[in-house]
């Protein structure tokens, strides 16, 4: 897992972004009571497959853990001749182990993730078949991980819980390619505005606490939809999601970073 080292390019990325940030802010602030065009169409589905969480805190451990996972996503999209608009939830619940070396004093390591975020996108170029929009998401992401440590010392179990909970206003970047009754839709994001809410950490009573605090925060995301026809009301959906976060903790010293990877399938109704 190579792309959880990549910090470096991820902010390489924060550096092309930078010129249209505030193209992203204006477009997610546009006056839209005035917009009198009628959406074309509505998709919402469910879907789930297969996940894989990355995750690593120096605060917790040295190595990285890994762990697979059925997602359960809910997604709703709306388009029309200016706009596109989606909403999106996701819940996972996994079990992790090192993949890098084996702590045997780590007996269990547990994570449950939520993933809400609504996104508002303009259109800015349209060609036959494709169109691109340019616009901003509003993403909340919450973890909540549950560690047991076997101290052999002791010969006791201790269980240690630690959780984030942050905000960011997303750079959004989206297009959609029409394949005659088949559609395919992309979406990119980069966070360039972010809000913790709380982090903690309680490993042997040695606890860390933050509320209201404001770290360098990078999070980048990506999606590929393919919407399939069965019927003028029914589509199957096939996708990949990509996620992947990072931000200081303990004195802006130690780094935590998370990925997802989903390849997930589900139905859609049109409306």
């Amino acid at each position: 897992m190579h792309c959880i080292k990549n910090s470096k390019y991820l902010n390489y990325i924060a550096l092309k972004v930078e010129a249209i940030t505030f193209l992203g802010i204006i477009i997610l602030f546009d006056a839209t009571a005035n917009d009198s065009t009628k959406i074309k169409f509505d998709l919402m589905g469910i879907n789930t497959g297969y996940g894989l969480y990355t995750y690593a805190d120096p605060l917790e451990s040295a190595t990285i853990y890994e762990g697979s996972y059925l997602p359960v996503n809910l997604n709703w999209l709306a388009f029309n001749k200016k706009k596109v608009e989606e909403i999106s939830f996701s819940y996972s619940n996994t079990a992790l182990k090192s993949s890098t070396s084996k702590e045997t004093n780590l007996t269990d390591f547990s994570a449950r993730m939520f993933n809400f975020s609504y996104g508002y996108q303009r259109l800015v170029y349209k060609q036959k078949n494709a169109s691109f929009y340019v616009g901003a998401k509003l993403n909340t992401y919450v973890a909540l991980r549950e560690l047991q440590y076997n101290i052999p010392q002791l010969n006791t179990t201790h269980i240690s819980d630690n959780g984030d909970m942050f905000a960011a206003l997303n750079l959004s970047l989206s297009s959609d390619i029409n394949l005659g009754d088949n559609l395919l839709y992309f979406n990119a994001g980069y966070s360039i505005l972010s809000y913790t809410l709380t982090r903690y950490y309680d490993r042997e009573r040695d606890w860390e606490s933050s509320i209201l605090f404001f770290p360098t925060f990078n999070a980048f995301s990506f999606s590929a939809n393919y919407y399939h026809k069965i019927t003028s009301r029914l589509y199957l959906s096939l996708a990949y999601k990509f996620y992947y976060y990072s931000y200081p903790r303990s004195g802006d010293i130690l780094i935590t970073k998370g990925m997802h990877n989903q390849f997930v399938i589900g139905l859609n109704l049109k409306f």
